[in-house]
């Protein structure tokens, strides 16, 4: 069904497991799936995987903060971060590659980075069905 709604809540549920592009910043992008919605699934599945093995310590409300960030971190990149651009390393001038462990380190040591993409990602103006924004 086709109604006066579908603009403001239909979602493209191809981009929302697939992922879009957001530009941080001119020549600074990362491609995300939706923080939510038809990648739900996905999410759920990341967070009984990497909060298992601390399943004790969060039955008694005893898992260290720093660790809970790393978790969430892990979970972020895991179902969410799919790859990024033009992240430098001010040290050497070399683009740092996507992978797993350099997208925890990085959002490990940037909280407010990791803020904004779950923000961006989380959105659903993101991945709203008009958008075509594969």
């Amino acid at each position: 069904m086709k109604t006066n709604l579908d603009s403001m809540f239909k979602m493209n549920t191809d981009l929302e497991k697939d992922g879009v592009w957001f530009e941080f910043k001119e020549g600074i992008s990362f491609k995300l799936k939706r923080f939510g919605g038809e990648n739900a699934p996905a999410l759920k599945e990341s967070m009984a995987k990497h909060y298992k093995p601390y399943a004790n310590l969060v039955a008694v409300d005893a898992l260290p903060m720093r660790k809970e960030k790393e978790i969430m971190a892990k979970v972020f990149v895991d179902a969410c971060l799919v790859e990024w651009k033009g992240i430098i390393d001010t040290e050497s001038g070399e683009e740092i590659p996507y992978s797993f462990d350099n997208a925890v380190e990085l959002l490990m040591e940037l909280p407010e980075l990791a803020d904004t993409l779950t923000k961006f990602a989380s959105e659903t103006d993101s991945y709203r069905e008009s958008l075509g924004n594969s």
